[in-house]
């Protein structure tokens, strides 16, 4: 991904300094892990781990679950709401 909005810098800038002031920093035996905020689609941790270093990968909760849940649901009832009565 070459362009990143706002949130894209967001991420990238938090997880740098994660990596390279907190425990990255701190602890070479760490496993750090991209979670939460303004990661929360597979683009977003993609980006992540692909600018990053010291990432080892990304942990999901919602973004596993319960987002891809409600993006199903958003498509299917927009589906039933294009029947013509």
């Amino acid at each position: 991904m070459t362009h990143t909005d706002n949130a894209g810098e967001t991420r990238l800038t938090a997880t740098r300094v994660v990596c390279t002031g907190g425990v990255g920093g701190l602890q070479r035996d760490a496993l750090v892990l991209c979670h939460g905020g303004p990661i929360s689609g597979v683009e977003e941790a993609k980006q992540v781990l692909m600018q990053t270093k010291g990432v080892h990968g990304f942990y999901g909760a919602s973004s596993m679950e319960r987002l891809p849940v409600e993006t199903a649901i958003r498509e299917t009832v927009k589906g039933f709401k294009t029947i013509a009565l």
